[in-house]
């Protein structure tokens, strides 16, 4: 759907909105333009575009437009917009997603007509002027760009995005000083905002106005920290210690528990966004010599890393339960620098030596319910075993809204609020952070749904008096990540897309799938559990009866 730039593995972009914005409001600038107010996943037709009646509102025509847009069907999308403009010539939300469609489309002087147009209608709307100036950025109009980006901090000075967009032009067009005032506005409107420290950061070592060396640790605080997914308080300061005191820590816990999450932040706090991540490979051993090379060459990037910024260079192997006790032994032996590597070509002189003291290694490990691996096998040396306990029913219930609200915000479809009169008018603005599925809600559905997933997935304990039924949870753990995936896909249904048939399908996508390779009287139990809460004959139900037949 998006146009998103290729960046090294374990590098977040250096631009967008911070957590918490609303994406009605900002553009990204390597051409990944969100369509304004109302980005909806739908299973329409954009084929049959004649047949839309013809009273249809100029909303409806962007509705459909925002639909074609989701699908990468951009002159479908011109089209419609086109039709919104034709109803209503005086439309601006028309005029700004006809422009972010051409732009699209690589027709930069057409687009810049339509926010042009948008301007005229509304001289102060602020997403017409951001993506006017991320269209002159790309045709290379410098100071226009900069124009453009005045006009909005004219009409809005705390409009971060426009700030933190102005600090990245000037700082590519070399006006490092500049750049760094845009970024301490930034952080005078928003303390905690990440990126601006960051970029705050690198300017000031750039211009050497900072200590000759610096503490690579020194930022690393968990009090800091602001993990979407419950976290227990005390893993997060075992895992700070851990990483101060030299160790290398594994965080084991379900799948979709937050462990990836909680370890990306507590990297980008000490290594800013330079590391590198890998998936595990069984072949790993002592004969294979692929991950001494690995090793090797993540700590020479660690000493690079520390000469030229002061911060180092971390490396996350994702998958540990597919480690090698042999693989173990290798990263083990290398921070011991004992007979490493054996009967390799890779002498003392090619390995960075002494390797950087502020140089680890981080393990992601998805524990299951099986029994396997056991863990004195993958962890020996300086490695430590972190574990991530399972999210209680109240902590699920307070993070899911969280994160369906980033997982649509990330995606550009996050719907709009509704009031308690069933209204759907759209509007500009960030709505904040969300309690819960209320800030959606018409009538109680998508909470209702919450309530049959919970029911469906609650693990339950077998009943002496027969019954067989079983939720998921009973022969399968896996963190609130997977219910939040669910919960989007219901609050993103579109109008006409009932929400307990999404519910169903999305259950039959995203959950089913992962039980294919339980045991006929496993599978039976949750077959009965799906027919007392869904009902025989639901999408869940027919999906795991075909794991049966």
């Amino acid at each position: 759907m998006k146009k998103v730039r290729k960046k090294r593995v374990g590098r977040r972009p250096d631009y967008g909105p911070d957590r918490g914005e609303s994406p009605d409001a900002y553009y990204m600038m390597d051409g990944q333009f969100p369509i304004e107010e109302g980005r909806y996943r739908s299973r329409m037709d954009t084929n049959r575009i004649e047949e839309i009646p013809s009273d249809a509102s100029p909303t409806a025509y962007i509705r459909m437009g925002n639909v074609a847009f989701n699908l990468e069907e951009y002159p479908k999308a011109v089209l419609l917009y086109s039709r919104a403009i034709e109803k209503d010539p005086l439309m601006e939300r028309a005029w700004n997603n006809k422009g972010v469609a051409l732009k699209n489309l690589g027709l930069h002087e057409e687009a810049l007509r339509c926010f042009e147009n948008a301007i005229k209608i509304n001289p102060l709307y602020e997403s017409a002027w951001l993506n006017r100036a991320a269209s002159l950025q790309s045709i290379g109009k410098e100071e226009e760009t900069l124009d453009a980006l005045d006009e909005v901090l004219i009409i809005n000075p705390f409009n971060i995005p426009a700030l933190y967009h102005r600090g990245q032009v000037l700082e590519d067009s070399s006006r490092t000083p500049e750049a760094l005032d845009n970024y301490l506005s930034i952080l005078r409107l928003d303390p905690e905002n990440k990126r601006a420290r960051i970029k705050r950061d690198e300017i000031i070592h750039q211009l050497k106005h900072g200590p000759p060396e610096v503490d690579a640790f020194e930022s690393l605080n968990w009090m800091n920290l602001q993990p979407d997914y419950p976290v227990p308080e005390r893993l997060m300061k075992a895992l700070a210690s851990a990483l101060r005191v030299g160790r290398h820590p594994v965080i084991r816990g379900p799948p979709g528990s937050g462990k990836t999450a909680l370890a990306r932040e507590m990297i980008e706090m000490v290594c800013w966004k330079d590391y590198t991540q890998i998936r595990a490979d069984p072949s790993w051993g002592r004969e294979d010599g692929t991950l001494q090379s690995l090793l090797v060459d993540t700590a020479r990037c660690c000493r690079e890393s520390l000469e030229s910024n002061g911060r180092p260079h971390f490396l996350l192997i994702h998958g540990w339960e597919d480690m090698s006790r042999d693989s173990v032994e290798v990263i083990s032996s290398f921070f011991k620098q004992d007979n490493f590597p054996s009967g390799s070509d890779m002498l003392s002189e090619t390995i960075p030596l002494p390797i950087p003291a502020n140089f680890r290694v981080l393990g992601i490990w998805d524990r299951t319910d099986d029994g396997r691996l056991p863990a004195e096998r993958l962890i020996a040396g300086s490695l430590v075993l972190l574990d991530m306990p399972a999210a209680t029913d109240d902590d699920e219930a307070r993070c899911v809204p969280r994160l369906v609200r980033r997982i649509l915000e990330d995606q550009g479809n996050l719907p709009i609020s509704r009031d308690v009169t069933g209204s759907d008018d759209e509007k500009d603005g960030d709505h904040g952070e969300v309690p819960g599925f209320d800030y959606y809600d018409v009538n109680g559905e998508i909470l209702d749904c919450y309530a049959s997933l919970c029911d469906f997935l609650r693990a339950e304990q077998p009943d002496p008096t027969g019954r067989s039924a079983r939720g998921v949870r009973s022969y399968l753990s896996f963190g609130p990540a997977f219910l939040a995936d669910v919960m989007a896909f219901v609050v993103s249904s579109a109008d006409g897309y009932a929400k307990k048939e999404a519910l169903e399908d999305s259950i039959a996508m995203e959950i089913v799938p992962m039980l294919r390779d339980l045991d006929i009287p496993s599978l039976r139990s949750i077959l009965d559990k799906s027919n007392e809460v869904f009902g025989e004959g639901s999408a869940v139900s027919l999906a795991l009866e075909g794991f049966l037949d």
